[in-house]
């Protein structure tokens, strides 16, 4: 089993986003505001992820690696 080591992080927010995260938690969908963040590192994350690979045969085409490309 992997063992994940939690780390401690502050961070300060207007409060109409303290009020926000705070909604969401109480709506039951999280359990706690550090749920909520997790969720939102990891859906960031993904995002980012997605993006990147999306991104690269549009770099490959404007490079002019246009023929390393598959056309169907």
């Amino acid at each position: 089993m992997k063992v994940i080591i939690m780390a401690t992080m502050n961070i300060s927010v207007p409060n109409p986003m303290k009020d926000g995260v705070q909604s969401q938690v109480n709506t039951g969908a999280y359990a706690n505001t550090s749920d909520y963040v997790r969720d939102l590192i990891r859906q960031d994350q993904e995002n980012r992820s997605k993006l990147k690979a999306l991104q690269k045969p549009h770099v490959r085409w404007w490079s002019g690696e246009v023929k390393a490309m598959a056309f169907a």
